[in-house]
């Protein structure tokens, strides 16, 4: 029987796998020849090309939008962000939707759709609605979250569905990784002086990818 450790390898893996692209059986000479640089060629240093999934990708954006993300301009700093995510999954022509979280609450701002330029009302609509205050139901988050992309597997069930979470991670809920996400990553926005790092400790637990605010800008 498979152990808890073993779990989380199998999913980090899975993680990554669908960061690079669904990969092809294909050699992909050039990046093979610049990972191997002058060192003798081994399996180790194979890059394959990549397959584009038919169905495309959801991008998922899940906002902590409590009362703690208004210390350090947080939640201005998540907005900001998440322009930048959307314009890449419009570059992409990716569908995307939106979870916020806040007080005793989860509201989908935005069901699957398709990416939009933010010159549109649509887009335009959502930003300024997410304001800061009250708790942080982290855990109803995520089940809303899970919940939504189970209903869109269901539909398109080879669509790649990626899960971003945008918080300072200052919950004391740690909820089960969200099982069918595709691809986790966690966003850390935390700018306060002195850091708890939580976030960090929410990738590790979920087996996510991990990237602070820098990280993701740049």
């Amino acid at each position: 029987m498979a152990t808890q450790a073993q779990h989380g390898t199998r999913a980090l893996g899975k993680n990554r796998a669908a960061l690079r692209g669904e990969l092809s059986n294909k050699l992909h000479w050039p990046r093979t020849l610049i990972e191997k640089k002058q060192r003798a060629l081994s399996s180790e240093h194979f890059q394959y090309k990549t397959k584009i999934a038919r169905s495309g990708v959801l991008h998922f954006f899940l906002v902590d939008c409590s009362g703690s993300m208004r210390a350090a301009n947080q939640l201005a700093l998540a907005q900001g962000a998440l322009r930048h995510l959307h314009q890449r999954a419009y570059q992409q022509r990716a569908d995307i939707a939106l979870i916020s979280y806040a007080g005793e609450q989860a509201i989908t701002r935005i069901y699957p759709t398709a990416a939009r330029p933010f010159n549109t009302l649509h887009i335009n609509a959502w930003l300024p609605a997410l304001q800061a205050g009250g708790g942080t139901p982290f855990a109803r988050g995520v089940t809303a979250a899970d919940a939504l992309i189970a209903q869109r597997k269901y539909r398109k069930p080879e669509q790649q569905c990626w899960l971003w979470l945008l918080s300072d991670g200052r919950s004391n809920e740690m909820p089960e990784r969200p099982a069918h996400a595709d691809v986790l990553m966690v966003i850390d926005c935390e700018q306060q002086r002195i850091a708890l790092n939580r976030c960090k400790k929410i990738a590790d637990y979920w087996q996510a990818d991990y990237q602070t605010l820098n990280d993701l800008i740049i």
